[in-house]
């Protein structure tokens, strides 16, 4: 089967010495002065020499991780120390004297400055000046710098060059440019005003790749572009809402008359025309034919059927689009960028993968790039997620997909984060649900369960009465509880989510609905109660406990498996409640008395077990001059221990515990049904699993409590005793 593999060990390694950069360096800091620049400079404890591979990426996960700082930059100062060559420092965040330190101590080669906001045009130009004249690659893309390339001496080596998404890049800037970069071979200049093609002047006869992605050069004279005589790539691709363009016949004739010359571009191996829907059949069929050595055709956003039309003549070349799959997952992986782009992509391989006859998880890689990179654009949220939910999801009589951990939890991560950009969208949240509550992401995938835990309680509030959303909500929520730490646990038991999920439990209650969102709602309310006597009172405060016995009483006579869960769930937060010292009197009315009764001697021992439970706590507070009308404390005693003589122990476990914590009052009682009913639920789960179960014994000194029992002259209490004893004595 096809899997989805983690990174490889060295972006492993990389990752894990971003995120722990401090604790491998010495903590005792030394502030050094370089010139007029002076720093905190770090060093790694053990005596590195970092190899140029080594930290050119270690600086790239920093600047990644945005863990690059004037501090941790210093580990790169010192040049026998360590040798560079490519600086990413996208979004950089180094102060100008910091880098133009660093700059000034290597002969950089690349350098990627890509939507840096932090220094003027002015700082710019003087670390440039300061640099060798070995930089061969720049990124300016997403930067405002004013461009003065005539004063940029250093760059006059660049061969490659991407001011993409820079307003300030005009036809006379790029005739400056041509002018005095002599080596350039490949430039990007999508989105800027550049129009003409003669403003590349002398570039024109050697450039080999131009992008120039939503720029009107792209459609003010095509024809022109015959003068790049020995261009190789081509991208006069456009966005969806791009709305420059010209009229629309007029436009078709230009493009027309540039794909049909079959002298234009004769060594092109890529050619990008997605969204240029004036582009004919009949053109593009003819550059095919005179352009042998083509291998890559864009065409999304375009007409699908242009689209599968094209596959079926050139088979061979690579073709981006949305008619197929193999179209849809080239278009994934080229332009992970442009969100118009993927949310089309995205929706054609939501299509495809529903008719998919084998699991491709190897797909899913593909989908959590755009859900990364565009967590602002719901359209892509929702296309990538209703993805992902089709990849990892279970499908009947099928294994699971062999997913790594790794990237679920990536899974994850990207979906808390849909949820909280997106905490009222209906659709994205059911999405966002059915992953984190798929069997992969639960078993394996790490993430903040505490955040899932709130987002889905959120969801649950804002959408109440939504069944779908309740469906979704209670299950991760039952889910996802288990996973908490008790402070966790506890903050999440807040007034609002408590009172979400009562009006949850108070609308199926009162409908009489046995489903599966009472059963799940439940368990929420057994994990945010148990051994949480504020949450407890909290819930007993806001109606909760009067909620219970109103199920108890409109869930009484059923028979069926899902009445049984509900009752027996109902059983045990009432059994929480009752744990509780200054709740105990609460229960001691005849009215409860006398439904707790009817379970008591219920013939399915799980109901009358926990019902003995409840007794036996409330007992504990029922004083002897205390009198109720129908029941008497001695009275529900002897039923009590009359029932506990009935119980056989079953061959499964039925219930758990986080402690014996609860039962301590009991045993040490003076009551012998109270401490009967304590012991038979001790072996009860030590009989069952005596590796987890044994060691909380000694951890509330349950041992020698029960030693000092086995002297009591209650023969039933006193044979309960023995048999615990002999239960645990190899342990």
């Amino acid at each position: 089967m096809s899997t989805v593999s983690p990174a490889s060990l060295e972006e492993i390694c990389l990752s894990f010495i971003s995120a722990n950069i401090e604790d491998l360096c010495h903590k005792d800091v030394q502030g050094v002065q370089y010139g007029e620049v002076s720093c905190q400079k770090l060093s790694f404890i053990a005596p590195l020499f970092l190899h140029e591979h080594l930290a050119d990426n270690i600086m790239r996960c920093l600047s990644r991780d945005r863990n690059l700082t004037d501090r941790t930059a210093s580990l790169f100062v010192d040049p026998h120390r360590c040798r560079m060559k490519h600086f990413n420092l996208r979004k950089c965040q180094l102060s100008f004297p910091v880098l133009k330190l660093l700059a000034g101590k290597h002969k950089v080669e690349k350098l990627d400055l890509s939507g840096t906001k932090t220094f003027s045009s002015f700082l710019f130009f003087q670390l440039l000046n300061g640099m060798s004249s070995t930089v061969r690659e720049l990124n300016l893309s997403c930067t405002s710098f004013v461009l003065d390339f005539a004063a940029m001496k250093p760059l006059n080596c660049l061969t490659h060059l991407d001011v993409s998404h820079c307003t300030p890049i005009n036809d006379h800037l790029m005739s400056v440019a041509a002018q005095n970069m002599d080596c350039l071979q490949h430039i990007n200049i999508s989105n800027t005003a550049i129009r003409h093609v003669s403003s590349f002047g002398k570039l024109r006869g050697q450039l080999k790749t131009l992008i120039a992605f939503n720029t009107p050069i792209s459609w003010t004279n095509p024809a022109e572009f015959k003068d790049f005589t020995l261009l190789q790539k081509l991208d006069i691709s456009r966005s969806s809402d791009n709305d420059l363009h010209h009229d629309g016949m007029m436009e078709s004739i230009k493009y027309d008359e540039m794909l049909t010359d079959q002298c234009m571009m004769p060594n092109l191996v890529s050619l990008d025309v997605s969204g240029v829907f004036t582009v004919t059949a009949g053109a593009l069929q003819s550059f095919l034919r005179s352009h042998p050595k083509l291998e890559f055709l864009g065409l999304c956003l375009m007409s699908q059927n242009l689209q599968e039309q094209l596959e079926r003549i050139s088979p061979l070349i690579k073709i981006t689009g949305e008619a197929t799959e193999k179209q849809i997952l080239s278009s994934l992986q080229m332009y992970p960028d442009r969100a118009d782009y993927m949310r089309e992509a995205l929706r054609g391989l939501f299509r495809i993968s529903n008719d998919w006859t084998t699991r491709k998880p190897q797909v899913l890689e593909l989908v959590l790039t755009p859900l990364e990179k565009h967590p602002g654009d719901f359209n892509v949220q929702v296309a990538a997620t209703t993805c992902v939910g089709n990849i990892i999801r279970e499908r009947g009589g099928e294994a699971d997909p062999q997913v790594h951990p790794h990237f679920l939890s990536k899974v994850a991560s990207l979906v808390l984060s849909a949820m909280r950009t997106f905490p009222e969208n209906y659709s994205l949240l059911q999405n966002c649900m059915s992953i984190l509550g798929s069997k992969q992401v639960v078993r394996k995938a790490t993430f903040n369960y505490f955040e899932a835990s709130c987002l889905t309680m959120d969801a649950l509030c804002n959408f109440h009465g939504n069944q779908d959303i309740s469906q979704l909500a209670t299950q991760l929520c039952a889910i996802l509880c288990l996973k908490l730490t008790e402070r966790e646990a506890l903050a999440l038991g807040s007034e609002k989510n408590i009172m979400t999920m009562i009006n949850v439990i108070q609308e199926k209650i009162s409908a009489s609905q046995e489903d599966f969102i009472l059963c799940e709602a439940l368990i929420v309310i057994v994990n945010l109660t148990d051994e949480k006597p504020s949450t407890c009172s909290l819930f007993v405060e806001k109606g909760g406990l009067k909620l219970m016995v109103q199920g108890l009483k409109v869930f009484r006579e059923g028979s069926q498996e899902k009445n049984f869960i509900i009752k027996r769930r109902l059983l045990i937060t009432l059994n929480i409640i009752a744990e509780i010292p200054s709740l105990r009197h609460l229960l001691i009315t005849d009215e409860f008395m006398n439904l707790l009764g009817s379970f008591l001697d219920d013939g399915l021992l799980q109901l009358s077990y926990f019902c003995g439970g409840i007794l036996s706590n409330v007992i504990l507070e029922w004083s002897d001059d205390r009198e109720l009308l129908l029941h008497s404390k001695q009275y529900l005693l002897r039923r009590l221990e009359q029932a506990v003589n009935r119980w056989e122990f079953p061959a499964d476990q039925f219930v758990t515990y986080k402690s014996f914590r609860s039962f301590v009052p009991l045993l040490q009682c003076a009551m012998p049904a109270v401490q009967m009913w304590a012991l038979w639920g001790i072996i009860n789960v030590c009989t069952s699993d005596m590796q987890r179960y044994a060691p909380l014994l000694i951890d509330v000194g349950i041992r020698d409590i029960v030693r000092r029992v086995l002297t009591t002259s209650h023969n039933g209490v006193r044979e309960l005793a023995q048999k615990l004893s002999d239960t645990v004595a190899n342990f």
